[in-house]
């Protein structure tokens, strides 16, 4: 008795099978988060268009290498499912050999899919001995991993190929162990599958009510699940296991799967139903309507053969019109270049006239260019050279006033110890720390400032603690406020600060020095931080003289001059124009904020960690 092809239930279980969820790599590592949604959406082509679904593959195939064993079994197996819905059988066998060998390095992972891919394979071509052994190792495996998606499928497989066999008792048996796992587990398109194939095969057997029961348990799913192209073969084969004992009810499921297909507009699907209904018409002796059915479909093969040959033939009038213009305008070409030739002899003169005083325009303008430029970089340069010396000045006498300061302690040190005078000792002691610490944050500073001279300041952003970076470098400066009697509030809070250490812990200390520096004796700095949108603003506030309009406007030129402290410490020169150029690098912001007799803010922003 003529059935549906047996090659359909194939098809539809590696469509289920092949649609792997994506939980086992979401946990992969950052470095192939890339790889894998490419991997992952490529898989949603492969229905709509297997050559699309390979291109993907194929491009993804030169990050191979960096690909986890896990990402390479998972690129492996759904770029041989593609392979065999293009019929590319030597590339699938290819894919399925490099996947076990993988598996088989890290205890079989995934291996129930690569055995499960062999059986499809092998029943493919027809090798039903070699595909029974392969389905069996992929239902041991699978029940070892409790992978329940490949089993399904796996069952339906094994079931399909004993029937091949003509061993009906077992393929019963493995369609309804299919059957039961895909109701508990709530897999309703591995279920309706199931059902119809055992439903095909109970029809041939002559079970023709079980049959009819199965697939209308089907046709009921998918009802529910409003698959309306799955309705056409489900109408069809009720009307086929109908035809027999119900024939009203048979004709109604017929024109029922007509109707679908005519409404979808799927000229294949009635072509095949025609045809396949023409077969069991005349099998059961009705010639006249087997005839109908045929016609039917001869009529849809003839107009499809009709519509393909006038596709050619569009194809030949539009290569023949194209070929007319190619002569037309090969003929065109050929005269244009006759009279181009005639007249490139007119023209030549004008153009070469035209090109000697084009040039010497030309000349006039870039000589004129390069005077400006040369003039441009000349004042440049003097204001480089201006702002150099400077530099060297303040590096010279910034220098030389903690080195005088260390001048003569071995002898005062000598001589308070012989005269046991010890506070004075401890007054040595601390001005020694304070020139150490000048001079060591004045080399800081310029180590870090012709280091950002030559765009070599090394950027590294990190998550901060905000409130640990600056009370790390508070300490630094502990002595020198101790000595000076500042006290410093730190009411910063705990915040999460986007930057890199080593700048952002370079404008923490020039902005404490400074606050330090102009202070006056017995005051307070206070340090408080605040989020405002997407940045964190640390303040650096002080008591100190503050500053005109003028004198913040000029603290950010790199000429600017360094000022004495409130004790008559020297300043770096640096400091400000350099933290600057630090928080522009971690994407932040400095402000200032002073006036005359009311002391100085220094706002720092910076990016909020996220």
């Amino acid at each position: 008795m003529p059935r549906l092809p047996a090659l359909l239930f194939l098809l539809s279980c590696l469509i289920i099978s092949t649609h792997v969820s994506a939980q086992d790599l979401i946990n992969a590592e950052e470095r192939e988060a890339a790889h894998f949604e490419r991997l992952y959406n490529a898989q949603f082509v492969i229905d709509v268009s297997p050559d699309s679904a390979l291109q993907r593959y194929l491009d993804l195939e030169i990050f191979y290498d960096e690909f986890s064993d896990s990402l390479k079994m998972r690129y492996l197996i759904d770029r041989e499912f593609t392979y065999f819905r293009l019929g590319m059988f030597d590339e699938c066998i290819d894919d399925l050999a490099e996947a076990l060998a993988i598996s088989e390095r890290n205890d079989l992972k995934y291996a129930e899919e690569v055995y499960l891919g062999f059986g499809h394979l092998y029943y493919a071509v027809d090798s039903m001995d070699l595909a029974l052994p392969s389905y069996r190792k992929a239902i041991s495996l699978a029940k070892a991993s409790l992978d329940t998606g490949t089993l399904i499928p796996t069952y339906d497989g094994i079931a399909n190929t004993f029937q091949e066999l003509e061993n009906y008792d077992s393929a019963k048996h493995y369609f309804l162990q299919g059957i039961d796992l895909s109701f508990a587990s709530g897999d309703t398109m591995n279920l309706t599958n199931l059902e119809a194939n055992y439903a095909t095969l109970l029809y041939d057997l002559g079970e023709v009510k079980d049959a009819i029961r199965y697939q209308e348990s089907v046709l009921n799913i998918e009802k529910i699940k409003g698959d309306s192209v799955d309705f056409i073969f489900s109408h069809a084969n009720l009307g086929r296991y109908y035809y027999d004992i119900d024939p009203e009810k048979s004709q109604r499921h017929i024109d029922t799967a007509f109707s679908l297909a005519h409404n979808m507009e799927l000229v294949d699907y009635q072509r095949e139903l025609n045809f396949g209904f023409s077969e069991i018409a005349e099998y059961h002796g009705e010639y006249e309507k087997a005839l109908k059915y045929y016609k039917a479909y001869d009529e849809i093969e003839k107009r499809q053969l009709n519509q393909d040959m006038m596709d050619r033939l569009k194809g030949w009038e539009i290569t023949l019109d194209n070929q007319q213009k190619d002569a037309e305008i090969t003929l065109l070409q050929e005269v244009n270049a006759y009279e181009t030739r005639q007249k490139r002899m007119l023209w030549f003169g004008v153009g070469s006239l035209s090109l000697v005083l084009c040039l010497v325009a030309w000349l006039a303008m870039q000589l004129q260019k390069n005077k400006k430029q040369l003039s441009s970089q000349n004042e440049e340069l003097s204001a480089l050279n201006e702002t150099k010396d400077k530099f060297f000045s303040i590096i010279a006498h910034d220098l030389r006033s903690p080195m005088i300061a260390l001048q003569g302690v071995g002898q005062k040190l000598d001589y308070f110890i012989r005269k046991e005078k010890f506070e004075k000792l401890l007054e040595v002691g601390g001005k020694i720390d304070q020139s150490i610490d000048q001079l060591n944050h004045l080399l800081n500073n310029l180590l870090n400032w012709a280091t950002s001279q030559n765009q070599s300041i090394p950027y590294h952003p990190e998550v901060l603690n905000a409130k640990a970076l600056v009370e790390e470098n508070m300490e630094l400066y502990k002595s020198l406020a101790e000595a000076k009697q500042v006290n410093f509030e730190n009411g910063i809070e705990d915040a999460g600060i986007y930057a890199d250490i080593n700048t952002a812990a370079t404008v923490f200390r020039n902005v404490l020095s400074n606050a330090l520096k102009f202070s006056p004796e017995n005051g307070t700095i206070s340090i408080s931080s605040e989020h405002k949108g997407q940045n964190v603003l640390i303040k650096v506030t002080d008591q100190g003289q503050g500053m005109s309009p003028e004198q913040v406007a000029a603290l950010f030129s790199r000429s600017s001059k360094s000022n004495v402290g409130t004790r008559g410490e020297k300043g770096f020169g640096l400091g400000l124009k350099l933290c600057q150029e630090f928080m522009d690098l971690n994407k932040g912001s400095l402000q200032v904020y002073s006036k005359l007799g009311e002391g100085t803010c220094v706002e720092l922003s910076f990016p909020k960690a996220v």
